[in-house]
C-alpha cells in the first residue's frame, strides 16, 4: 500500500504539536509540529491519530475512559526453537481461557512467535499499585501466584514461560455510540473516532473500512457534482457528512459487539459461551457442505 503512493506523500517523524482552525478561512486548518515546521490551510484534516487523538477535540469533548481491564502482554519470540512445549500447546491459531474477572488469550504470530495476554478486571491504578515490579525477573511468577494460582498447570506455564517481553497494558475505550455534529474540513477515523477494547477483534478492520468509505465519499462527490456548481470545500463537507453517517452506524454496532465480548471474556461462563459459538459455526459449515454434496 505504501509503495502505491507518490514519493513524499507520507512524511515520517512529523509529530503534531498543535492544531487550529485558520483565522481567515473557515473549514481550513493549520498544523504545527514539534520540529518547528507548520502546514497551513489544510482543506481536509483527518484525525487517524489513535486513542489520544489531537484532532478529536475539534469535534467532541468525549475522551477515552478506562475499561476496567488491564492485560499483561507476554512474548515468546522464538517459541518453536526455545520452547517446543509452549509452541505445541498454543498451536497455530489462538488459545483462550475465560473466567470471572480474568482471562488468558494467546495468539500465534506470523513470525512464529507466541503472544499472550494475561488480563484481569482491576481498577485503573492496579498495574502500578499491586506490588508487582513488572521489570523484575519474578514478575510472571508473582502474577500467577496472585491472580491465576488456582488455574491448571499448563495455563500457568504459558504465563511463566513467555519470558521474552512483558508489557502492562491498560485498556481504554470511548462511549458506545459516540457521535458529533459534522464540521467542515475535519473528521476522524479508526481509534480516534471510536476507540474500543480488543474483545471482538475488529479495531483494525473498522479503521480500514472507515478509510475506504471516506475515500469513496470524496471521490463520489468530486465526480458527481461539477466544480462550477459546488465548490471543493462544499464537496468535502458533503463527503464528510456522508462518510460519518455510515461510520457512526458501523462503529456503534461493533462497539456494542465488543462490549458484549468483553463481558463474556471475563465471566465465569465465558469459556463455555465461546466454545458454543465455535461449535455453532462449525455445525453451520458442515451443514452447508452437506447441502452442497446433495445438490
Amino acid at each position: 500500500m505504501l509503495d502505491s503512493l507518490e514519493p513524499e506523500t507520507i512524511k515520517w517523524g512529523k509529530k503534531v504539536l498543535g492544531i487550529s482552525e485558520d483565522d481567515k478561512t473557515k473549514g481550513k486548518f493549520n498544523l504545527s509540529f514539534v520540529d518547528g515546521s507548520m502546514e497551513l490551510g489544510i482543506d481536509l484534516l483527518v484525525g487517524a491519530d489513535g486513542a489520544w487523538s489531537k484532532v478529536r477535540p475539534l469535534l467532541t469533548t468525549e475522551k477515552p475512559f478506562y475499561s476496567g481491564i488491564t492485560a499483561i502482554e507476554l512474548w515468546a519470540s522464538k517459541a518453536d526453537m526455545t520452547n517446543p512445549w509452549l509452541s505445541d500447546y498454543v498451536g497455530k491459531g489462538s488459545y483462550f481461557m475465560f473466567d470471572e474477572g480474568r482471562a488468558l488469550i494467546c495468539q500465534r504470530q506470523g513470525s512464529g512467535a507466541v503472544r499472550a495476554y494475561a488480563a484481569v478486571r482491576q481498577p485503573e491504578p492496579w498495574a502500578d499499585d499491586c506490588g508487582i515490579d513488572w521489570a523484575s525477573g519474578d514478575a510472571r511468577e508473582r502474577l500467577v501466584k496472585g491472580y491465576f494460582s488456582d488455574c491448571g498447570d499448563d495455563l500457568k506455564r504459558v504465563i511463566v514461560e513467555s519470558r521474552d517481553e512483558l508489557i502492562p497494558r491498560k485498556f481504554w475505550m470511548m462511549p458506545v455510540g459516540v457521535k458529533w455534529n459534522s464540521r467542515p474540513g475535519v473528521t476522524l477515523l479508526g481509534d480516534a473516532a471510536h476507540l474500543m477494547t480488543p474483545f471482538a477483534g475488529v479495531g483494525v478492520n473498522l479503521a480500514m473500512a472507515d478509510a475506504l468509505d471516506l475515500a469513496k465519499a470524496i471521490v463520489q462527490r468530486k465526480n458527481s457534482i461539477p466544480a462550477k456548481l459546488v465548490s471543493d470545500s462544499k464537496n468535502i463537507s458533503l463527503a464528510i457528512e456522508q462518510y460519518e453517517k455510515s461510520m457512526f452506524e458501523r462503529a456503534e454496532e461493533q462497539a456494542t459487539k465488543t462490549m458484549h465480548g468483553m463481558k463474556g471474556h471475563f465471566s465465569a461462563t465465558g469459556s463455555e459461551e465461546r466454545a458454543g459459538k465455535i461449535q455453532k459455526g462449525y455445525n453451520m459449515i458442515q451443514a452447508r457442505k452437506a447441502e452442497g454434496v446433495k445438490a
